[in-house]
């Protein structure tokens, strides 16, 4: 599924992986129609809003955006308990920065 892509002082970009691939190598067959790994990966398209609309709408920024990100794929894409740990990791490391008065 093409994306919009906008890019500071640029038109909009359709963003398509498959088109990007034939550009990057005309001879790379890009017939693939299903979910993209790079647009829509189905660990991050479950229910009925995708983790990076949610991110974004509320603003998160890097830290908190991968907390989401990793407690919420987490029982759909590979180990559990490493994303969980993951999801940790960035969450002290948010609280560490503010404690700090870093942010």
């Amino acid at each position: 599924m093409p994306r919009d892509i906008r890019f500071k002082s640029q038109p909009v970009v359709r963003f398509s992986p498959g088109r990007l691939l034939k550009k990057l190598d005309p001879k790379v067959p890009c017939s693939y129609t299903g979910p993209s790994p790079i647009s829509n990966p189905p660990h991050y398209n479950f229910g009925k809003i995708e983790v990076i609309s949610v991110i974004e709408d509320w603003g998160l920024g890097f830290h908190l955006g991968n907390v989401i990100k990793y407690v919420a794929r987490a029982a759909h894409k590979g180990s559990q308990l490493e994303d969980l740990k993951k999801a940790a990791w960035y969450l002290a490391r948010k609280i560490k920065r503010l404690e700090t008065h870093e942010e």
